[in-house]
C-alpha cells in the first residue's frame, strides 16, 4: 500500500513480501498466470508491423522490460527486511531469483519468435549517491548466475543492448554488470557524482544513456544549460556510444523556459557537433588553450586588450618567441658585463 504522486517517489506504508508464505500467495496471484490471456487480440498484425520497422528502425522493449534482483525485490519487500533476508535466508533470495529468471526467459521466448528486439532494461536500482547499496562481490555471488544465464539466453535470441538501469553512483559496480553481461548503463546520475566521459573513458566497451545533471536544469540560467549540454554531446560525438539526457527524466522543478532552452540546445548538438573543445594548459601566463576548427586560440584572462588578443589568438608567433628574446638579449648593453661578472659564457653577440 503506497501513498504519493504519479513522477514522484511514493511512501511505501507496508510491503507485499514479507516471508516464504507471501511470496507463494504473490507468486500465485501476480506471476503464474496464462500469458496467453494477455496476449493482444490483433497480435499477429502488431508483430508483422514491427518486423518491418525492424528492418529500418531500433526495437526496444517499452519501459522496464526486466524487473532486476536487488530492484525488484527490494521494491517488493523494502530495503530493510531485503537487506536482513540477503544475510538470514540467503537460499530464500536465491530460490525467489531462479522463479524470476524463469518467468522472464518463459515471456521473452514467446515474445522474441514473433518479433526482433534489439535493448532490454533491467530495473536495478540498487546504488545511493556515494555507491551501491550491496557490494559487488555480493551482488555477483547472489544474482550473477541468474544474470549469466538470461542474457545468453536473450542473446542467442537476437538481443544485442542489455541496459541496466541504476540510479545513484554505479562506478564501482560497473565491471561486477560488464562481467555478467551487460553493456549499457543508465541514467548515469551525474549529481551523484557519475561523471559520462569519465565513464566512458574508462570502459572502452560500456555504452551510456543519461548523464545531464538534472539540478543544472532546475537552477542553473542559460549559460549554464548550454555549457552542460555542449560538454556531454562533446563526449557523445568523440566516443559514439553514449545518449545524453537527463537522468531519469526532467524534474518537475525544472521551468518550461529551461526545458524550451535545454531542448534546443540538444537538438543543435546532436545534429553538429560542438565546435570547440576546451582543453586545460599553461603557457607564458594563466590562461586556456581552445583547440577550435583544428587552430589553437589563446585565452588571455588577464590582458584585457582586444588588439593584443587579436595578437594571441595567432599562435604561430609564439613559434618567434625565441628570436625575439635572442635580439633583445643581444641588444642588452649590460648582458656582457654581466657575463664577464659571473664567469659565464655570454649568448649575445660579441
Amino acid at each position: 500500500m503506497l501513498t504519493g504522486e504519479t513522477g514522484c517517489m511514493s511512501e511505501f506504508l507496508s510491503y507485499p513480501l514479507t516471508d516464504r508464505a507471501s511470496w507463494e500467495r504473490l507468486w500465485q496471484d501476480r506471476f503464474a498466470v496464462d500469458f496467453s490471456l494477455h496476449v493482444p487480440r490483433d497480435w499477429e498484425g502488431q508483430a508483422a508491423q514491427l518486423r518491418a520497422a525492424a528492418k529500418e528502425k531500433y526495437l526496444m522493449a517499452r519501459g522496464y522490460s526486466i524487473m532486476g534482483a536487488v530492484g525488484g525485490l527490494r521494491q517488493m519487500m523494502g530495503l530493510g527486511d531485503f537487506a536482513y533476508a540477503l544475510a538470514d535466508d540467503p537460499d530464500w533470495i536465491r530460490e525467489m531469483w531462479r522463479q524470476l529468471i524463469a518467468l522472464w526467459k518463459s515471456i521473452f521466448d514467446r515474445a522474441l519468435k514473433d518479433v526482433p528486439i534489439d535493448h532490454v532494461i533491467f530495473f536495478e536500482d540498487m546504488c545511493a549517491k556515494h555507491g551501491p547499496l550491496i557490494s559487488p562481490q555480493m551482488y555477483q555471488d547472489f544474482f550473477g548466475g541468474g544474470y549469466s544465464e538470461l542474457i545468453a539466453f536473450l542473446r542467442e535470441r537476437g538481443v544485442h543492448l542489455f541496459d541496466l538501469d541504476t540510479d545513484g553512483n554505479a562506478v564501482r559496480m560497473i565491471p561486477a554488470y560488464l562481467g555478467l553481461g551487460d553493456n549499457m548503463l543508465s541514467p548515469c546520475q551525474a549529481s551523484a557524482g557519475m561523471g559520462a566521459e569519465e565513464v566512458l573513458r574508462a570502459y572502452p566497451t560500456l555504452q551510456l544513456h543519461g548523464g545531464i545533471d538534472n539540478t543544472i536544469l532546475a537552477f542553473g540560467d542559460r549559460q549554464t544549460i548550454e555549457d552542460e549540454v555542449r560538454r556531454k554531446y562533446a563526449a557523445a560525438w568523440r566516443y559514439s556510444r553514449y545518449i545524453p539526457a537527463p537522468e531519469h527524466g526532467i524534474a518537475h522543478n525544472v521551468s518550461w523556459d529551461n526545458i524550451r532552452y535545454f531542448a534546443d540546445a540538444c537538438l543543435r548538438y546532436s545534429v553538429q557537433a560542438p565546435q570547440e573543445e576546451t582543453v586545460e594548459a599553461r603557457l607564458f601566463f594563466p590562461g586556456r588553450v581552445r583547440v577550435k576548427r583544428g587552430r589553437f586560440v589563446m585565452v588571455a584572462r588577464h590582458i584585457p586588450s582586444k588588439r593584443w588578443q587579436r595578437v594571441l589568438r595567432n599562435w604561430r608567433l609564439y613559434l618567434l618567441l625565441p628570436v625575439v628574446v635572442y635580439f633583445i638579449s643581444s641588444c642588452s648593453p649590460c648582458c656582457s658585463t654581466r657575463c664577464a661578472a659571473n664567469g659565464t659564457k655570454s649568448l649575445c653577440r660579441p
